[in-house]
């Protein structure tokens, strides 16, 4: 895999996404000639089959996916909402989101994820609402605290910029993934500090880079030089 393990260490993060992996099993398969493969993908590689076989069900005998993650069977189902969300289908998203707090009301991965979705839509009422209930399913009764009383896109500009205070304070702690804090960045419309926070992700290799080209949260910044060539001044 792209910058994984012993392979070439890649500098250019716009060819780092889950994609780019597809694609790249898409060659394999070419280049061993195996018209129909069985594919087995482990953990985040389970993310890849399914990708893999939604865009080429005419060259894949079936998939196995081994320990995808946690809460196996809805996570698949929110890999499913991450795919809709990568394709900008924001209200399919959405609505496979919404069927896997359904059926488990408790997953707080799928709880950011539906908040995330929620907020590309101007839902920021219901996109706060989701993230307290994910932190306080995380156990960060602090952070959820932070997106209580939001009525609109003031009040919610209000609760990121409280929420990023927090992960820079919990940061003095333990740890905090640099793209977790310029997401935060980009809820307060810092791009700024956002591209410092990916800067940081670069250079630990973070392996949330790789969804940097597909996931339209990083929309607002496309347009900076320093987003597309992280290489480049200021970011690298």
């Amino acid at each position: 895999m792209r910058n994984r393990g012993l392979s070439d260490a890649v500098t250019d993060t716009s060819k780092i996404s889950l994609q780019h992996d597809a694609d790249d099993l898409k060659a394999v398969r070419a280049h061993f000639g195996v018209e129909q493969p069985d594919l087995i993908g482990f953990s985040y590689l389970g993310k890849i089959v399914v990708l893999y076989a939604i865009q080429h069900p005419d060259h894949v005998n079936r998939i196995v996916q081994l320990g995808p993650v946690a809460r196996k069977l809805f996570q698949i189902q929110t890999n499913l909402g991450d795919l809709y969300q990568d394709a900008h289908q924001v209200d399919r998203a959405i609505e496979q989101y919404r069927k896997v707090v359904e059926m488990d009301p408790n997953f707080a991965n799928v709880r950011f994820k539906l908040g995330g979705a929620s907020k590309e839509k101007g839902m920021y009422r219901e996109a706060a609402a989701e993230w307290h209930k994910a932190n306080l399913l995380e156990n960060d009764p602090e952070g959820a605290a932070a997106w209580e009383n939001v009525i609109d896109e003031a009040s919610f500009r209000r609760a990121a910029a409280r929420y990023l205070a927090h992960l820079k304070e919990l940061s003095k702690r333990q740890y905090v993934s640099p793209i977790d804090l310029a997401h935060s960045a980009l809820d307060v419309q810092d791009k700024e500090q956002a591209l410092v926070w990916l800067e940081e992700a670069y250079r630990e290799r973070t392996s949330g880079l790789r969804y940097l080209k597909m996931s339209p949260a990083w929309d607002p910044l496309r347009s900076d030089p320093r987003f597309q060539d992280p290489s480049g001044p200021g970011l690298g």
